[in-house]
């Protein structure tokens, strides 16, 4: 008895070990499906790469929706660019998500943009498309406002850092503070002398209007490690700020 019960034990660790090894990880998945659109060959791979609930779109308008209609939205964009190269330039891996800053190469010329992956069990389940604005001016002062103000609890170089029409929010697209007044109140604790934080960059990627950074922050009762993500308005202050990983 105990003999067969310990043979089931190592059939259940042995088909659990395999289904481990059959999930790829995010920078294999979005590989192959690059290298699938690049290869023109991606009609007949499409649902091997996205989950059967998967969807595809800027932040705020879907573009498609299950692998039916995603595999209707490349052949589509094959059909009309005749030819399509995708390179990566940079990458930040975090947890479930993959965040590409891609050239996308066709004959009518190349465009940048920022790609965030969420991956689910192997699979793409959700493909947001950020597409900057190379025009605006650059971010990066502003954003290093925001993280100096933090480093030295200096509250009111933190809100100059903000538009007017500031929107903190959950990545994509649950917002959860709206102005700056509302920002004040829900950071004043936190950007003080009270609450020390330790805030740490630990990768940074910028495309036009858009800054991503992985962060690790520390302080009094406690961390956290997140990405986030900003986007400056035409005056270059930080008109939305979003997260990923709380």
């Amino acid at each position: 008895m105990k003999i067969k019960y310990f043979s089931f034990f190592l059939l259940a660790i042995l088909h659990f070990s395999l289904l481990q090894a059959q999930k790829k990880s995010p920078k294999e998945v979005i590989t192959k499906k690059n290298k699938l659109i690049n290869n023109q060959t991606i009609l007949e791979n499409i649902t091997t790469l996205f989950d059967e609930k998967a969807t595809i779109g800027y932040v705020d308008n879907q573009l498609a929706k299950g692998t039916e209609e995603i595999t209707t939205y490349y052949e589509n964009l094959l059909q009309t660019t005749f030819a399509v190269n995708t390179v990566v330039v940079d990458r930040i891996t975090f947890k479930k998500y993959q965040i590409d800053k891609e050239l996308v190469k066709t004959p009518d010329g190349t465009k940048e943009r920022i790609v965030v992956y969420r991956i689910k069990k192997g699979k793409i389940l959700r493909m947001y498309i950020l597409q900057p604005n190379l025009a605006t001016p650059s971010p990066i002062s502003s954003v290093n406002n925001y993280i100096d103000a933090y480093r030295s609890s200096n509250l009111e170089l933190f809100m100059s850092a903000f538009s007017p029409n500031i929107l903190e929010c959950d990545f994509p697209t649950r917002c959860n503070i709206t102005g700056l007044t509302a920002m004040r109140n829900r950071y004043k604790e936190y950007v003080s002398e009270k609450t020390r934080v330790n805030y740490i960059l630990e990768k940074r990627i910028i495309s036009g209007n858009f800054i991503i950074d992985d962060n690790n922050l520390s302080y009094n009762s406690g961390g956290t490690h997140n990405i986030a993500v900003y986007s400056v308005d035409a005056t270059g202050k930080i008109d939305r700020l979003s997260f990923l990983g709380f």
